[in-house]
């Protein structure tokens, strides 16, 4: 099951921090969508705070597994195989 937590702060880089420190894990453990990019509203009157969506990834990315894989299959091909005498 994803664990997914909805995280506020004064911007968008401190709203993610607080959120990995929460989950205890790192940005390539999770995925972030930004609900809201804060800053200041029309003529700075009101100051709005970032809202950041953080869910943890289930398993490992397939991405790195596809990486994996492929430079174990290239060190495969490429070492050169003794004949026999």
């Amino acid at each position: 099951m994803d664990q997914t937590i909805v995280v506020k702060g004064n911007t968008v880089q401190e709203a993610i921090h607080k959120a990995l420190n929460m989950m205890n894990t790192s940005v390539t453990d999770v995925n972030i969508m930004i609900l809201e990019n804060g800053g200041t509203t029309f003529w700075g009157l009101q100051k709005k705070e970032a809202v950041v969506q953080v869910t943890k990834k289930d398993g490992p990315d397939l991405a790195v597994l596809n990486n994996q894989l492929l430079t174990a299959e290239e060190k495969t091909v490429s070492e050169p195989k003794q004949a026999f005498m």
